[in-house]
């Protein structure tokens, strides 16, 4: 069965050598490359399900860079370059504050790592942060 025919993407053609030059770039990550590979396909006529094939991708990541370049694209290059539109979205959550803080305090609480050893692998800090709550007073 069909689906709904995917929005059409227009390039001026200021846009398109951007697209272009990202994609040729040297220094270019690679997938900031594919998502301008993405956009130049949808702006070729490429519905969803061509691109994804040809690029070797999931339906849903085409889908994503196509309805992410359209909602971008009310705004000047002059205000949002290329290399903007195609950047990763914010993360969700908060930053994290405090750092190596409650691993230390863990290591303070068992009186440092299992053996006497300082903790130096991501296992070892696991072990101390188990084990605080048993050396934790009630």
């Amino acid at each position: 069965m069909r689906g709904p025919k995917p929005p059409q993407v227009a390039l001026r053609d200021e846009a398109r050598r951007a697209l272009e030059a990202v994609v040729r770039g040297r220094q270019t990550a690679q997938q900031v490359a594919l998502r301008a590979r993405i956009i130049l396909a949808a702006a070729d006529g490429e519905n969803t399900s061509q691109l994804a094939r040809r690029l070797g991708i999931e339906p849903d990541t085409a889908r994503l860079w196509r309805t992410r370049w359209l909602a971008l694209a009310p705004l000047p290059l002059a205000a949002l370059g290329v290399a903007a539109r195609l950047a990763d979205a914010p993360r969700p959550g908060g930053l994290r504050l405090g750092g190596d803080k409650p691993r230390f305090e863990a290591a303070a609480l068992t009186g440092g790592a299992p053996g006497g050893a300082a903790a130096s692998s991501p296992m070892d800090d696991i072990s101390l942060c188990s084990t605080a709550h048993r050396a934790a007073p009630l």
